[in-house]
């Protein structure tokens, strides 16, 4: 293989990764500098929160349109405009002279980080060999996660020396010099091979993004609210018809928005399964744990932002080396591994007691999630046909994002719940609080036993086997060639 054939693939890596770093960096740079927004428009805080909630609303509300849209135009379309559209939308965010018009822009900034992430999945494996994709996902994942660990510090540090409005007009040169580069690296022939003549169904579309919307605003809002609460419930209403709604047009539509025909692969229904039960916890993790360092280990905000490097750093690390791993002991006993270590971590921290086994159990939950994320997303993306590469990727990131948002819910009533019921056992209310995050822990190391159960059990699967394999197989072609 020549060096003119591996570069133009290797740039679109980088490329994706660039988009993944951009769209986690804008889902949490705001929240440092959400006080000072909202001081500097007059607002309050329940309405400058929009901010925040609204991308992230948006972006997941884009995903089933996005993959249609890529596999109508092709991911390198939507991925070069896609940069174009967020450097627009983030010119928007810091031009905005009250909140009302930042809450729109970053609706519209969402809007757009939706369709880079579903492109960006699909480029992959459009363009990547089958030996390098697990590496290429190991990318995005890394990128991801530095850009949700530097969204917060960089963020503060923009609005403390300079203005708010710099945490966005900062996008603008990366995504314009980002959709340069795309267009002169991409051949006009790789665009125009990848399209299809399906068409977007819009009422599809709207009736899925209602559906969604709101289903995650009650998610996001049912822990001040209350499942009782008429919001609450007037959501979940809405959620429920407009899903209906969906579910009938995309069994009548010839243009369908969920990659159906996809779930007759075992290896995509697997990684399915795996990552919606796998994200679950996730999500309880990070959600809860920073709270349990504050509340019953006497951590300062500081400390904890210190702390989270001992999960963090082995995150990225395992999801660097991810694609080895899983090249050379087969996707599906490096998740089975992973899961173990999630677990491991977590009952350390569900039974430890000593300060020192936080952060052994902290690492263990970041190598494993780690281990697991990258080659499961290869997966998944390599058992997707040509022509259905889009809407296989909008449809995972869909069931992502539901799951994550359940997560965070699940665990956080789950810690409080057990809260509830010790302290009507003679605990006091601190010691019953601390044995609920404890408890919290110990549902996801059992969480995290199931999958990789899951995992053990599926072992002998063909399909499975046929993936490990045929991925061995192309490493080694491709080494011999170069």
């Amino acid at each position: 293989m020549t060096t003119d054939t591996i570069k133009p693939y290797r740039f679109i890596i980088w490329c994706a990764a660039t988009a993944a770093f951009l769209c986690s960096f804008d889902g949490s740079v705001v929240a440092v500098s959400l006080p000072s927004m909202a001081r500097s428009m007059g607002a309050g805080m329940d309405i400058a929160t929009w901010v925040t909630a609204g991308y992230m609303v948006a972006l997941s509300c884009a995903l089933l349109p996005a993959g249609r849209l890529v596999d109508r135009f092709g991911p390198f379309v939507i991925f070069q405009w896609g940069f174009v559209g967020f450097a627009l939308a983030s010119a928007g965010c810091s031009a905005s002279p009250g909140i009302s018009a930042l809450i729109l822009m970053r609706w519209l900034q969402g809007l757009v980080a939706g369709m880079l992430v579903v492109a960006a999945f699909a480029i992959i494996p459009r363009t990547v060999p089958a030996p390098e994709r697990a590496g290429a996902f190991a990318l995005l994942t890394v990128l991801s996660s530095i850009g949700i660990s530097l969204g917060a510090p960089l963020g503060g540090f923009l609005t403390e020396y300079a203005s708010w409005r710099w945490i966005f007009a900062i996008n603008i040169p990366v995504g314009l010099a980002a959709a340069i580069l795309v267009k002169q690296h991409v051949a006009p022939d790789q665009i125009a091979d990848t399209a299809t003549s399906k068409e977007l169904d819009p009422i599809a579309t709207l009736a899925g993004a209602v559906a969604l919307a709101t289903a995650l605003i009650a998610l996001n809002r049912v822990g001040m609210w209350g499942w009782t609460n008429s919001k609450t419930l007037l959501l979940c209403g809405v959620s429920v018809f407009a899903g209906g709604w969906f579910s009938y047009r995309e069994r009548i539509g010839t243009a369908p928005l969920i990659a159906w025909e996809a779930f007759s692969s075992p290896i995509i229904r697997r990684g399915f399964t795996l990552a919606t039960i796998a994200y679950l916890y996730l999500a309880g993790f990070q959600l809860l744990f920073p709270f349990y360092l504050v509340e019953h280990r006497g951590f300062s905000t500081a400390q904890v932002g210190g702390s989270l490097l001992a999960y963090s750093l082995p995150l990225m690390a395992a999801g660097s080396l991810s694609a080895r791993i899983s090249r050379r002991f087969g996707l599906h006993r490096t998740q089975a591994a992973a899961m173990l270590l999630v677990s491991l971590g977590s009952l350390l921290l569900a039974l430890g007691t000593a300060p020192l086994l936080l952060f052994p159990g902290m690492a263990g939950c970041g190598i494993g999630f780690g281990l697991f994320t990258s080659p499961n997303n290869a997966a998944v993306m390599s058992g997707a046909a040509p022509g259905e590469q889009g809407r296989v990727a909008g449809t995972f990131q869909t069931l992502i994002r539901v799951s994550v948002a359940s997560g965070a819910v699940c665990f956080e009533a789950l810690q409080r719940q057990a809260s509830t019921t010790l302290q009507r056992f003679a605990h006091t209310a601190p010691d019953a609080d601390e044995l609920g995050f404890r408890t919290a822990f110990l549902a996801g190391a059992l969480l995290c036993l199931l999958v990789a159960g899951f995992a053990v059990r599926r072992l002998h699967e063909k399909e499975v086997s046929h993936l490990d394999t045929h991925i061995k197989s192309e490493a080694d072609q491709l080494e011999g060639a170069a």
